[in-house]
């Protein structure tokens, strides 16, 4: 067989109709003639690779008969990857040549020769080894270059889990890979890196995390968030956390599809969008609120900020909404006034969600309007709530405090 790039890792369905009685050998060996009149088909599983071809195991030898006169034909499918890719298999030229000697007609203890070329489809990429989807590459000093040489500065290492990596970011005096089942440390060690994986869940995707040398951010499968920080130890020194904080929102971020974290460090915010809904995470107060939708970057040079969206930016209404509380009892609580502190401008709406049962949903009261001097009468009886405000209008919006006033019944 002809040399091509790889190993195809199987080679399923081989359907050959030949003539006369033959004896299909475990591939890529031969078939091998006997004298018989008969007509069938055949499948023969096996693995073997194009490199370097396994030796013949009788025990998958097929006995088969086909009539000489019949035209022969080899349908092969072929199933595999490389990387990311499928294994390209369409279409295959095959050529067969009948050796061996002849009586009446028929060819005795003869061997087919097949010479198997495989053509490319357009989205094939040439290459002479497998794609190391969880290896990472560093390059000599000052050069594009990632060859390894004898002085050994270039090189390269896997990662202790699965899958591509997505991302490679500098935080501090370490390197962060964000990848498709994990986020791992990598750590200068000499001419290579060490490795410490903080995370074994992947990425939202691969754009499922931003921020910068000092703070990063990003989404795992679940929906969580988590935030990637640096503790300072002297003057100008900084050490990266040990591990990922969790600061979770998976409620609002795990049916997002798509992700795109961008961070904005004019306003140290974080955006989450997926071109359907979008959230901004503000890292100072631990607060997750409705955003834009679409913005795909965020970046400010020469005094201007800059905002990339694929599309009109949309500002939604500002909502904001606590934890949940329960004030420090299980028993029943009953809440009839919120007291806003702020100086906003505009009109300002509350509402209360409320449960009896920590393991139910919560309910919501009617959005009210919130009074000129902060305060607004809502009634909600409950064990657990959140409390919730929202604004259509606005430019600026700054909450100091909410003061709650209710009862806590005896039961």
């Amino acid at each position: 067989m002809s040399r091509i790039p790889g190993t195809i890792k199987r080679v399923e369905s081989i359907s050959p109709s030949l003539s006369p009685q033959s004896h299909l050998l475990s591939p890529p060996n031969g078939i091998i003639i006997y004298n018989a009149y008969a007509l069938a088909d055949t499948q023969c599983n096996g693995y073997f690779s194009i490199v370097t071809p396994v030796k013949r195991n009788p025990a998958l030898d097929i006995t088969f008969s086909a009539f000489f006169k019949d035209i022969l034909t080899i349908t092969p499918v072929l199933h595999g990857e490389w990387g990311v890719l499928s294994l390209a298999s369409d279409p295959l030229a095959i050529e067969i040549t009948l050796h061996g000697a002849r009586t009446q007609g028929i060819i005795v203890d003869g061997l087919f020769s097949l010479n198997v070329t495989l053509k490319p489809d357009d989205d094939y990429i040439y290459f002479a080894t497998s794609l190391k989807l969880n290896w990472v590459k560093w390059s000599n000093i000052g050069h594009l270059n990632f060859t390894v040489w004898k002085d050994n500065i270039a090189g390269e290492r896997p990662l202790d889990w699965k899958g591509a990596v997505y991302s490679l970011k500098k935080l501090g005096n370490k390197v962060v890979a964000y990848g498709e089942n994990g986020v791992s440390f990598l750590v200068p060690v000499g001419n290579t890196y060490g490795l410490n994986t903080v995370h074994r869940i992947g990425l939202k995707g691969r754009h499922a995390v931003s921020g910068n040398n000092s703070i990063q951010f990003f989404v795992d499968t679940k929906g969580r968030l988590f935030s990637l920080g640096e503790t300072p130890m002297k003057s100008n020194v900084f050490e990266a956390s040990s591990y990922p904080q969790k600061l979770d929102y998976s409620e609002y971020l795990s049916d997002m599809s798509d992700l795109v974290l961008s961070w904005d460090e004019e306003n140290r915010l974080l955006y989450i969008c997926d071109g359907e809904k979008g959230y901004v995470y503000n890292p100072e107060n631990y607060s997750l609120g409705a955003g834009p939708a679409t913005i795909t970057g965020v970046g400010s040079q020469g005094g201007i900020l800059y905002i990339a969206s694929p599309t009109l930016i949309s500002t939604p209404a500002f909502e904001i909404g606590t934890d949940i509380y329960d004030f420090g009892t299980t028993k029943y609580k009953t809440i009839h006034e919120i007291e806003f502190g702020t100086n906003v401008s505009g009109v300002l709406q509350a509402a209360i969600e409320y449960r009896s049962d920590f393991t139910g949903d919560f309910k919501q009261t009617e959005w009210k309007d919130v009074m000129k001097k902060g305060n607004v009468f809502l009634t909600a009886l409950g064990r657990e709530f959140r409390f919730k405000a929202k604004i259509t209008d606005y430019e600026y919006i700054e909450l100091d405090y909410i003061n709650i006033k209710g009862i806590i019944h005896d039961h």
